[in-house]
């Protein structure tokens, strides 16, 4: 189920770039954990699409950058940043259909939106706690300073 370069079978890398070309650089953490982080976030997704019938996701925001965020009105703890969410579309399924199978699959940060796209996050496994001007990312007992 992973392709050579480490992403999962029916996702690329670029489909969770941020918009403003930054790649996975310009989030709140240094860009390998951001890359580790949405590496992991394809893999929950991989969970979904098996539990909706094999059905297709797009993804139509991944990992953004702080700038891109901020210009698009993203959330003050927005967990895009991070690389740990993504606002999909399963095809197929209702977003209310999408959050109830992402419960399932391991998505702590679900918001149930009446529009035709649903957002999923890790927030949960992934706590992200700010001390001053440095944001500590914790997962399984290893810290990673951005």
């Amino acid at each position: 189920m992973e392709n050579a370069d480490g992403s999962a079978a029916h996702f690329d890398w670029s489909e969770f770039s941020s918009k403003d070309g930054s790649g996975p650089g310009g989030g709140k953490m240094g860009s390998a954990q951001v890359k580790e982080n949405v590496r992991r976030l394809m893999y929950r997704l991989e969970a979904v699409r098996g539990r909706a019938g094999n059905s297709a996701i797009t993804v139509n925001s991944g990992f953004r950058s702080v700038a891109h965020d901020s210009s698009v009105g993203g959330a003050a703890n927005s967990m895009h940043v991070y690389g740990v969410a993504a606002d999909v579309v399963v095809a197929g399924h209702a977003a209310l259909q999408v959050y109830r199978i992402a419960e399932t699959c391991g998505f702590s940060g679900l918001e149930a939106y009446t529009h035709s796209w649903q957002h999923v996050d890790s927030r949960v496994q992934y706590p992200l706690v700010r001390l001053g001007a440095v944001v500590v990312g914790e997962r399984r007992g290893v810290t990673a300073l951005a």
